[in-house]
């Protein structure tokens, strides 16, 4: 198998970023993608008092919900097709529908 999908990967370095040892990985793991939504968040422009609508209740949706929110979003309403998710994120304060 080639690639990213092979067992071993010898990759550069300076793309790597050492987690320390008192991090959870499953926290660790989060870092990416919530990297990815902060520059979302920041390319949008949200900004407080605005409503957001967020597609989708998966784990890039809650944490969009998460940061519009720490930006100073007013209303955040995530939707998607599966309940359970929604109740998920209902948990989290999101308006869901």
């Amino acid at each position: 198998m080639d690639g990213l999908l092979s067992r071993l990967y010898n990759h550069p370095a300076a793309f790597v970023y050492k987690l320390p040892e008192n991090l959870d990985l499953r926290i660790g793991a989060l870092g990416e993608p919530m990297a990815v939504v902060v520059h979302a968040i920041k390319r949008v422009g949200v900004t407080v008092g605005q409503n957001i609508l967020v597609t989708g209740a998966g784990t890039m949706g809650l944490l969009s919900f998460k940061v519009a929110k720490v930006f100073g979003a007013d209303k955040v309403v995530v939707a998607d097709i599966n309940e359970a998710r929604l109740k998920l994120v209902s948990l989290f304060g999101a308006n869901a529908s």
